[in-house]
């Protein structure tokens, strides 16, 4: 099924929020950030099984630059940080309601603002592959869990946005599937792949990627793998 990851991942979250109200102030930093690693390390396997799909790697590659040069112009990661900063500075103040909302805005922003979401839904409609949305959903889970013990029970209704944004985009992709050519849609997994690699070495610590940047380059081979096959190049 299309939303089998969306659904688990939604799924955590509320968990999570439930837990966390009450166990949340148990998971120490160093432990997150242990976790945060090995996930991190997990990602990138998974990220090397995708990318072998590709059968081209120069277009993996022009798709990677093309896509971060238009990332970078678009200013993406910036922007999606400073609508997040505005959003959370408006709600921020003393009484419950506003500790209930930041609460709530802050885990909807953690959990759905970024290329995992974006990639792992693509994935799941394309090829009712969920393993990045399950890696995420971990992720996800550590999180609210940290979260809930701050603000009790309002992230764990980060639940419902994260079900609509992925799980739109995974029936998104599953309707379009039938109307790309096989080979678009291998190079589309190969560079998505990529950039799930991007992510995990984010969460081991190697660098602090901009990968919301990158998230153009994901397109890219729907355009370059005609082109190629109209030049013979592929």
């Amino acid at each position: 099924m299309a939303i089998t990851g969306a659904l688990v991942n939604a799924g955590l979250i509320l968990l999570a929020g439930i837990l966390g109200r009450f166990f949340g102030h148990f998971i120490q930093d160093d432990l997150a950030k242990a976790i945060n690693q090995v996930l991190g390390l997990s990602v990138v396997l998974i990220a090397i099984q995708g990318a072998l799909t590709t059968k081209s790697i120069i277009v993996v590659i022009l798709s990677m630059v093309v896509g971060v040069i238009i990332g970078q112009l678009m200013d993406i990661d910036g922007r999606l940080n400073r609508w997040g900063n505005r959003i959370q500075s408006r709600l921020a103040g003393p009484d419950p309601e506003s500790q209930f909302a930041e609460g709530l805005v802050t885990a909807v922003l953690i959990t759905c603002v970024g290329a995992m979401g974006i990639v792992g839904a693509i994935q799941s409609g394309l090829y009712h592959d969920h393993a990045t949305l399950f890696a995420k959903s971990i992720l996800d889970f550590i999180i609210v869990l940290i979260l809930g013990a701050t603000y009790g029970m309002s992230p764990a209704f980060a639940s419902l946005p994260i079900l609509l944004y992925e799980g739109g985009i995974a029936l998104l992709a599953q309707w379009l599937a039938p109307y790309l050519p096989e080979a678009s849609l291998n190079e589309l997994s190969a560079v998505g792949s990529l950039l799930v690699g991007v992510i995990g070495l984010s969460l081991f610590g190697v660098k602090d990627f901009k990968v919301s940047n990158m998230l153009p380059a994901t397109f890219i081979p729907l355009i370059l793998v005609p082109l190629f096959q109209y030049l013979g190049l592929y």
